[in-house]
């Protein structure tokens, strides 16, 4: 049995079965005590992890209860003492038979590190298997402040870390040129690390791009100076000082002689089976932004998904139901031995659209399902999934509505382990439908969203204002915490004075214009998002919509 921390947390079975580890806080003393493996946790501990400043009424009768369930949960995985109790606390076992993909990736790592002066290739190799155990953020699912918070940013460190040496193993191969490309995201990504920066001079340097490594260093300077008022540390000023002078040290590594490489030494194997990773399927793609302040909603729709096959998540368009889901997939991938499949319908314009959609999402046109048939009609399509336990996201359902309801109505009717999880701006009216509303964002969250959305653009740092502060607070609370709107304002923001945008915000629709490029064209502006709306409604319907207007 193996727990799973590097993404949302998780339970597999030897066999690559999911085992269901219900509930935020059944997660939290999981994870607690898989951190902590082999090491006796205090109960003390463990109730200031779940509760923080405020715990019920009778803590050590509420954490029993929870370890209890905790048990029971592990035991049908097999492993029935998996959890101890002693006079100190709780640790969870550390036997033979039980492992977390952290201490895969901690040995894998370690291996790693002790490779690399001697066998950069296979340093590597180890490394980006390491990098490869991450399935989305680090307890994912779990609060975002209190415990979880300092553990996933210590977990996030160790993440850059292992990314830093694979930049240094794969520069001692002689990769400088395919760095590049890497290495410069990862210093837009994070300005403040010189390690990052004096890679990325050395890769270029190799590359015979000199000046380009001088004015990276310049870069480097520059955002240090801006952001911390310190200059670059006494490694980055050598290695700008060996690129002046052309250093012979620079230069890239000689290629390996053709005579069969001698024996590495020996280093102590990783155990097979702790290098094993279950089988994952599906086509769900990763956000490149964080989703903030959801982590209430996150926990209820999977709360829901888990007791109701069918779950549709509806709101008004910029509601943020589309990122809601990509999370809620990213959790539930573990459950879903056969796959979390994407299904966008939001280029479809046609009642045959939908089904041609999923067929080409699934790749049952190219056999990506093996062994299936190409399918051609929904019944077909049926008999394919009949017995696949999977999580099908249909997003942008509200212009076929009426079709998505047929195909989800056929498709749970012929597979009992199948589930759906929609997007639409209406419900899909299919028997045994369960609703989820996406409110908008609290005003604080809206705020930091805001924020974080501005930085994303340029913004280096925050004023120190009040008056600043205030009028960000007006913009989102005029924008109805409406997180697409937030982020189209924080866009605007990049160009206009945030006080000045404020004083604007009424004429919101000729405002906020600069969605992202990669954008469906009826998310890039909010006019684009209510006409989208607007277009769906029928003749009566849109008098009223006209009337409230006014």
């Amino acid at each position: 049995m193996e727990v799973r921390l590097l993404g949302p947390v998780d339970v597999v079975a030897d066999d690559g079965s999911p085992v269901a580890v219900p509930g935020q806080k059944l997660q939290l003393v999981l994870a607690a005590l898989a951190i902590e493996r082999g090491k006796v946790v205090s109960p003390e501990r463990l109730v200031d992890i779940l509760y923080g400043d405020d715990p019920p009424r009778q803590p050590a009768n509420s954490l029993q209860v929870l370890v209890s369930r905790l048990r029971r949960s592990l035991a049908d995985a097999g492993e029935p003492a998996a959890i101890e109790t002693t006079d100190a606390g709780y640790l969870l076992a550390a036997g033979d038979g039980l492992g977390t993909d952290l201490e895969r990736f901690d040995a894998l790592v370690a291996r790693a590190r002790a490779a690399l002066t001697h066998d950069p290739a296979a340093a590597t190799a180890d490394l980006r298997a390491a990098l490869g155990l991450e399935r989305g953020d680090p307890l994912a699912g779990l609060p975002s402040d209190g415990w979880a918070r300092g553990e996933r940013a210590r977990l996030g460190e160790a993440r850059l870390s292992a990314v830093e040496d694979c930049v240094d193993a794969q520069l001692a191969t002689g990769a400088h040129a395919a760095v590049v490309p890497e290495l410069e995201r990862l210093v837009d990504e994070h300005p403040l690390r010189e390690r990052l920066w004096a890679q990325l001079m050395l890769a270029l340097y190799r590359c015979g791009r000199q000046a380009d490594a001088l004015r990276a260093f310049a870069d480097a300077r520059r955002r240090l100076v801006e952001e911390l008022g310190i200059d670059p540390g006494a490694d980055l000023r050598r290695m700008e000082a060996a690129v002046l002078a052309q250093d012979p040290a620079l230069d890239p590594p000689a290629p390996p002689p053709e005579a069969a490489p001698s024996p590495a030494p020996a280093i102590a194997p990783v155990p097979t089976a702790a290098l094993a990773r279950p089988r994952r399927q599906g086509n769900v793609p990763r956000p490149l932004t964080t989703c903030l302040g959801r982590e209430g909603d996150l926990a209820e729709v999977l709360d829901l998904l888990a007791s109701h096959r069918l779950v549709t998540l509806v709101g008004p368009g910029g509601a943020g139901k589309t990122r809601l889901a990509l999370e809620v997939a990213a959790s539930v991938a573990g459950d879903a031995p056969d796959g979390v499949w994407l299904v966008d319908l939001a280029a479809v314009t046609d009642a045959g659209g939908v089904l041609a959609a999923l067929v080409r999402a699934l790749g049952l046109d190219e056999g990506a399902l093996a062994g299936s048939p190409v399918p051609r009609s929904t019944d077909e399509v049926a008999d394919v999934l009949a017995e696949r336990r999977m999580v099908l996201l249909v997003d942008n359902c509200e212009h076929v509505v009426d079709d998505v309801a047929r195909l989800a109505e056929t498709l749970l009717a012929r597979g009992p382990e199948l589930r759906i999880l929609a997007t639409s701006r209406e419900t899909l009216g299919v028997p045994g439908e369960f609703l989820f509303v996406v409110p908008p964002l609290p005003l604080a969250v809206a705020v930091d969203l805001f924020i974080e959305r501005m930085a994303a653009g340029g913004q280096a740092s925050v004023p120190d204002e009040p008056e600043w502060l205030r009028a960000v607070v007006d913009i989102c609370e005029r924008l109805d915490g409406l997180p697409l709107a937030v982020e189209l304002a924080a866009a605007r923001a990049r160009h206009l004075d945030v006080i000045e945008l404020a004083g604007r915000i009424d004429r919101r629709f000729d405002v906020l214009t600069e969605g992202p490029r990669t954008a469906q064209p009826r998310q890039r502006t909010l006019r684009a998002v209510v006409d989208w709306s607007y277009g769906l409604l029928d003749e009566d319907e849109r008098r009223v919509f006209e009337r409230l207007s006014v």
